[in-house]
């Protein structure tokens, strides 16, 4: 499809019209659909007015008008038009980096090729640097002779903070049920007396959640969780005895940070949670209710400034 019929298929979505809407204010939805309301009744107008010009015309006229020629929308591209706003998508797909341009009719534009010089040091592929100077090069294309003048956004989609701080605290929690397991078996009832006595009476507490208890196991969300349990599993089987204390200690320690990641990601949640539902609660019922309860109670003179 071309760039306008892929615009209206994805206006025309009831699922992302509604996604997309669930974020807006009622207000701002009620004022939209008068908008529409506005404008489909001057086209209707305006439509109803050339009608009755092009009656009132001449025959080889009207018949001219109607036969004319219609000019097609051109869609300038975003080097030539920067006042046409939409979203531009750099996404890595197959080793390669790619300008995702709904307005380009010649579909995605390569950006760079992801070489092995584009990797950090923990060995995974680092695509913003062949993405980077492509960025640099649009917004320098897009910056205005005014300072105080943003014309543009810049948006990531990563991945979801508490899934990973989560998982973080869920493997904590498995290896510890193992290493207290090897510590059952190599030094029974010896091992408590070995370790530090503040993280063995806080080592309830810090795998203890707002929202999970300490010894109940979560949810994971990585697909390789499992993989990974099973490495820390074998590590802890060709352990020597004499630093499962000592790994265990490690683990207590890790897990108070995992827990204070997990409690800011959930209070974050919270609040944003709390934050969207003010924000799209609908509270002009209750203004119209109150200010008719203050007319009919004789009260709304005493209320308003001057009376």
């Amino acid at each position: 499809m071309d760039p306008v019929m892929r615009g209206l298929a994805m206006t025309n979505c009831q699922f992302i019209r509604q996604a997309h809407n669930s974020l807006a204010r009622p207000a701002d939805l009620r004022g939209s659909s008068h908008a529409v309301a506005t404008s489909t009744l001057e086209y209707a107008k305006s439509q109803k007015k050339t009608r009755r010009n092009s009656d009132s015309s001449p025959p080889k006229k009207r018949r001219k008008q109607n036969f004319g020629r219609v000019k097609k929308p051109q869609l300038a591209s975003a080097e030539e038009d920067v006042e046409n706003y939409h979203f531009i998508a750099y996404v890595p797909i197959d080793g390669k980096v790619w300008e995702l341009d709904g307005l380009r009719l010649s579909g995605p534009l390569e950006v760079g090729e992801i070489t092995s010089d584009s990797e950090d040091g923990s060995g995974r592929t680092d695509w913003m640097s062949v993405v980077r100077p492509a960025l640099r090069r649009r917004m320098q294309s897009l910056q205005s002779n005014e300072s105080d003048h943003v014309r543009y956004n810049l948006l990531a989609v990563v991945e979801d903070r508490y899934e990973k701080a989560s998982d973080a605290l869920e493997m904590l929690k498995r290896k510890r049920n193992r290493l207290e397991s090897r510590l059952n078996e190599e030094l029974p009832e010896v091992w408590t007396s070995q370790v530090d006595p503040s993280l063995l009476a806080s080592r309830v507490e810090a795998f203890a959640t707002s929202s999970q208890g300490s010894s109940s196991l979560g949810p994971t969300y990585d697909p390789e969780f499992g993989s990974q349990k099973l490495e820390m599993e074998m590590d802890i089987l060709d352990m020597p005895a004499r630093k499962l204390g000592e790994a265990w200690e490690t683990c207590v320690r890790n897990a108070m940070t995992a827990k204070v990641a997990v409690e800011d990601e959930l209070s974050n949640s919270i609040r944003t949670q709390t934050e969207q539902l003010s924000r799209t609660f609908d509270y002009e019922p209750l203004f119209q209710t109150f200010i008719i309860c203050l007319h009919n109670e004789g009260c709304l003179g005493t209320v308003l400034p001057g009376k």
